[in-house]
């Protein structure tokens, strides 16, 4: 299904027509939907974050999982990527708090408002 995406400052909103939910990403996240769109496979977008945020490989690799794993199982994107089993749990999601916000749920230990 098509979303209505707008871009917020840095940040981006996505909404799935006829729904009520909104989806807030901050600018990270951002970034990393642009790149996942394009086609590019986990560890290439690893290897442009941990660039372009200073990460250590292991550290990208991981917060990529995590973020694309939250995006599946938010019904956001359906991937064939491969994730590693730690990043198929939503507590394993959680190790990445912050770079997505649904409107009706939570921000890590915080209500989204």
């Amino acid at each position: 299904m098509p979303f209505l995406e707008a871009k917020l400052g840095a940040g981006r909103v996505l909404a799935r027509p006829g729904e009520w939910q909104l989806y807030v990403l901050n600018s990270p996240a951002s970034v990393l939907w642009e790149l996942q769109a394009t086609g590019l496979g986990i560890e290439e977008i690893a290897s442009l974050v941990e660039q372009y945020f200073g990460l250590d490989g292991p550290s990208a690799l991981a917060q990529v999982e995590s973020l694309i794993s939250q995006w599946h199982q938010a019904g956001l994107i359906e991937t064939t990527l491969t994730l590693e089993p730690c990043c198929r749990s939503p507590d394993e999601a959680k190790r990445n708090p912050g770079l997505l916000a649904s409107s009706n749920s939570h921000f890590g230990d915080y209500p989204v408002k």
